[in-house]
């Protein structure tokens, strides 16, 4: 079990490793990637046709296009529809052949199959291959046009070109591991909060999972054309984002600080909030006491759905605010200690490619960015 699923990874091993796993993401787009990384080899030589009947399909769709197209914020309404097309055929043939509904108002996406999950995977990466000049320098953000005649107008022939291009190079390469196992355990991937998981108490033997890292990537918005394609308008989009654990935004009523969030993260707290640079006591105080908060909660969660002679692994990096260090690893091992988990082995990993470098004002605090990676083990305590 992989408390966040994220690409998929866990889900992927465990089902070529034989085991029964079930992976769970709030983001919807992580799912659909998670799932597509179950399809089998064996499956492979069925994708292709699959893309040329939804092109078919698609090609004399008449729909007209939705009205504030998600889509359209990169995009001309004709180019934005053409996109909206293959994706309203992928359900057709796949989920639902009689009603249409964006992903983000389809109470039943969850049951998307593997196959369903691949060509959404493929419509993603026709979306970012058309959005690449809009890419910023943090690769996490992608731009929006000044002005409507900034738009992208790809026409028809080349959007879908694009997609069955997409399609043949995810089959060709086996993109990683996509293909190499097949299915010879049984994974599933839905969509919860690891605040809040699906699953009956002290029912789970193995636990893996690495939350966000606190380095205050928006997990949404490095997701956001994807979420366009699934149909998140600006208002659910916003709900989304602010409920993802690691996101940027503040909400109107906060936590207030937790002793049993250990003495490691509330020394880190106080710094951030004493530090002169500017909002440090307003916003970034605010943006970690949201972090902690949903972090300490959803540790508490993975203690909930642990067996008593099950393991957990938690995967986590330090970081810095400015010029002081935040020790994840030791925040979440005091976390750990609270809801009664046991740390019984760790290992260490040094990085010296870190997203912080890419920020220039970092470097007016610190000269060096490295990160230590964590590997946690936890167990029930005694």
């Amino acid at each position: 079990m992989d408390g966040w699923n994220g690409s998929g990874t866990t889900t992927s091993v465990a089902s070529a490793l034989g085991h029964s796993s079930r992976g769970f993401d709030l983001n919807p787009v992580m799912v659909v990637v998670a799932k597509a990384r179950l399809v089998s080899k064996r499956e492979h030589s069925s994708l292709d046709p699959l893309a040329a009947d939804i092109t078919e399909k698609a090609l004399v769709d008449k729909a007209e296009p939705l009205v504030d197209d998600p889509l359209q914020l990169w995009m001309g309404r004709r180019s934005a529809n053409d996109i909206r097309k293959l994706e309203r055929a992928i359900q057709q043939l796949l989920l639902d052949h009689e009603h249409y509904e964006t992903p983000a108002t389809r109470p039943d996406f969850d049951k998307l199959s593997g196959i369903g999950a691949f060509l959404y995977l493929a419509l993603f990466r026709t979306v970012r291959t058309l959005l690449e000049g809009f890419v910023a320098s943090n690769p996490t953000w992608v731009k929006t046009p000044r002005s409507p005649r900034a738009r992208l107008r790809p026409n028809t022939e080349t959007i879908f070109g694009v997609f069955r291009a997409q399609i043949l190079s995810m089959v060709d390469t086996g993109n990683g591991d996509l293909f190499e196992h097949q299915d010879m355990g049984r994974s599933e991937v839905c969509t919860a909060s690891s605040e809040s998981l699906p699953i009956e108490d002290e029912s789970v033997s193995f636990a893996l999972a690495s939350p966000p890292y606190c380095t205050r990537i928006d997990y949404a918005v490095a997701t956001k054309p994807e979420l366009a394609v699934l149909g998140y308008t600006a208002e659910s989009f916003r709900s989304l984002r602010e409920s993802l654990l690691g996101t940027s935004t503040v909400p109107p009523v906060l936590p207030a600080e937790n002793e049993n969030w250990g003495p490691s993260c509330l020394k880190f707290l106080h710094q951030v909030r004493q530090h002169k640079s500017h909002a440090s006591n307003t916003y970034y105080y605010k943006n970690h006491l949201q972090y902690f908060q949903g972090l300490y909660k959803s540790v508490g969660e993975l203690r909930r759905v642990l067996g008593k002679d099950g393991r957990c692994v938690l995967i986590v990096q330090d970081s810095y605010y400015k010029d002081v260090k935040n020790d994840l690893p030791r925040i979440v091992i005091e976390m750990a200690y609270e809801h009664a988990l046991r740390l019984t082995q760790y290992e260490h990993f040094t990085h010296t490619r870190t997203m912080a470098a890419v920020n220039p004002w970092a470097h007016s605090y610190r000269t060096t960015f490295t990160a230590t990676e964590s590997v946690l083990v936890f167990k029930h305590a005694a």
